[in-house]
């Protein structure tokens, strides 16, 4: 994963997977409602995520730490205001683009070097900074499920 230019040390990202979707609707005497989008993402950063400080019941399976590895597949996903024509979309078409852009600078950047109190904090800071960057946009939504890796001990050669 590249940030700020340069390749970052303990971030990656899967290529190929990776889509853009957009979805419209339209309703009569309302306008277009557009959705746009970025799935399946898949990125990695083997350090520089804790999990702690959570709700403990009888359901609970994980257990705490203050470091481990963050692996999830990212579904993005933010809604314009309505547009009331097409006219109105045509007027903005190079926005599309650059929005699409900035969202996925601000996942990547952010995924690689935010140190997350947890998955749950992390989107919550991705979806501030889509919304301060384009203004058109009116809500963010993510999903982030966790792709866990265990730690299941150090092996070592028989003597």
């Amino acid at each position: 994963m590249t940030v700020d230019g340069k390749p970052h040390p303990h971030s990656f990202y899967r290529d190929g997977t990776e889509t853009r979707n957009v979805e419209v609707t339209f309703k009569r005497n309302i306008g277009f409602a557009i959705k746009s989008g970025i799935q399946g993402l898949t990125v990695l950063k083997s350090t520089g995520s804790a999990f702690h400080g959570f709700v403990r019941d009888e359901y609970t399976t994980l257990g705490e730490t203050w470091d481990r590895i963050l692996s999830t597949d990212v579904d993005a996903t933010w809604d314009w205001k309505l547009f009331k024509t097409l006219e109105d979309i045509k007027a903005i078409i190079p926005k599309f683009d650059a929005a699409w852009e900035s969202a996925r600078e601000i996942t990547m950047s952010t995924f690689a070097t935010d140190y997350s109190a947890s998955v749950q904090a992390t989107m919550y800071l991705m979806s501030e900074q889509i919304l301060a960057a384009v203004p058109l946009v009116e809500h963010v939504t993510y999903s982030l499920p966790n792709k866990h890796y265990f730690e299941i001990g150090k092996f070592s050669r028989p003597s």
